[in-house]
């Protein structure tokens, strides 16, 4: 048996371990919604599918077809089997956004690895000598996910203060980025332009920055003024600039501002000196996949399935989570796996350890970095010493 068969048939063993633990939380409507596979026999896209119980869908990937990827529609559907999207009959969608860490400044690490050439190149490759299709890596470090995380809260913060939705979770993808779900009945029925208007909102893309901000000349120096009674971008640009120090509380008399009306006596004047800002709007604003949000038929993945780009559980990021992110509340196995590495690698950033491989080599790893360097096609399974589902 090849090593590719021997590396697919314990990967479909281990997966359908997991699965066999029942681990996916069930989606409201699961009869409505549409669902998808990648799977692991073919790496085929397999779409269109629909289970009325979570019981069928385990019967189909525990029977049929072991899931790499495992999505369910955002969408609601009259029928949700219809391969012709105009014929599914759209009832809604749950508003979605997406987070991507390898897109955060300084972020942006990759590594094209060319397997039977044992070639590393910094910044990716196009094409390996040997005519051999390059395995491409982000690498990213836990900074980043510490990062991704922090935007992923703002947006949910934005999203309820700011629009008033009631519903919003944040996930982990399971490989390099954060979901963002809407689910508030509200969504449902916004339109692919009202869910645009949405995201340039919550990136300020498009903003009138001297308008939302008009800056006034005292002196030599530039001002925005900004009152305790503000709302929305104008808030969230005063409480950063608070917790920054570049705020000066002005003291009546002298207020208000000539540009301004005047205000009661219980709202407290603020000015900021205008070169901050646009340091403030970059640390209050989150920039979003335009494309995710106003697609109306998305494919999500579901909640505790594994992606199967890095070996993780795609999981609910609590708020007791936001501060110290780990991937390892991600991992999805236990146990110990014996590899060869098919290439040679000094210090490689796999999840959140950095591993020395040598190509052809043994290494006992734990399941998780083993099971990673499976799937990007880095190392070759050798041994299973005691894997086990951590669910």
């Amino acid at each position: 048996m090849s090593r590719r068969d021997l590396n697919k048939q314990f990967l479909r063993r281990v997966l359908r371990l997991y699965y066999s633990r029942r681990p996916l939380v069930e989606p409201v409507s699961l009869h409505s919604r549409e669902i998808a596979v990648v799977d692991l026999e073919s790496e085929a896209y397999i779409r269109h599918l629909h289970f009325t119980s979570m019981a069928q869908l385990y019967s189909y990937i525990l029977g049929e077809k072991t899931p790499l990827h495992l999505y369910y529609s955002s969408a609601l559907y009259e029928d949700p089997s219809a391969e012709n999207m105009s014929s599914k009959g759209w009832r809604g969608s749950e508003l979605i956004f997406d987070i991507d860490v390898d897109h955060l400044p300084g972020c942006g690490r990759e590594i094209g690895f060319c397997v039977e050439d044992d070639l590393a190149v910094e910044g990716g490759v196009e094409k390996c000598p040997s005519g051999q299709k390059p395995v491409s890596l982000s690498v990213i470090e836990p900074e980043c996910f510490r990062k991704g995380v922090e935007e992923a809260f703002r947006l949910k913060e934005i999203l309820e203060e700011d629009l008033g939705f009631r519903e919003v979770k944040v996930y982990f993808s399971g490989n390099r980025g954060f979901h963002i779900r809407v689910s508030d009945e509200l969504a449902l029925d916004l339109t692919r332009e009202a869910r645009g208007f949405i995201a340039d909102y919550v990136s300020c893309e498009g903003m009138d920055v001297e308008r939302v901000f008009p800056a006034q000349t005292l002196g030599r120096a530039r001002f925005v003024y900004l009152t305790s009674n503000e709302r929305g971008i104008r808030a969230r640009v005063l409480k950063r600039a608070l917790e920054m120090g570049v705020v000066e509380e002005l003291e009546p008399p002298g207020l208000p501002h000539p540009s301004y009306k005047r205000v009661a006596d219980r709202e407290r004047w603020y000015r900021i000196p205008a070169e901050y800002l646009s340091q403030l709007l970059s640390q209050v604003c989150v920039s979003v996949d335009k494309v995710v949000t106003i697609d109306t038929t998305r494919l999500s993945r579901f909640e505790n399935s594994i992606n199967g780009k890095a070996g993780l559980k795609v999981a609910e990021v609590r708020d007791s989570m936001r501060e110290g992110f780990e991937l390892r509340e991600f991992h999805a196995w236990s146990g110990k796996i014996v590899v060869a590495p098919s290439i040679t690698f000094t210090g490689l950033r796999v999840l959140d350890a950095k591993l020395d491989l040598k190509k052809g080599m043994r290494l006992e790893l734990e399941a998780p970095y083993a099971l990673y360097l499976i799937l990007r096609k880095l190392a070759n399974f050798i041994m299973d010493k005691g894997v086990e589902p951590l669910v």
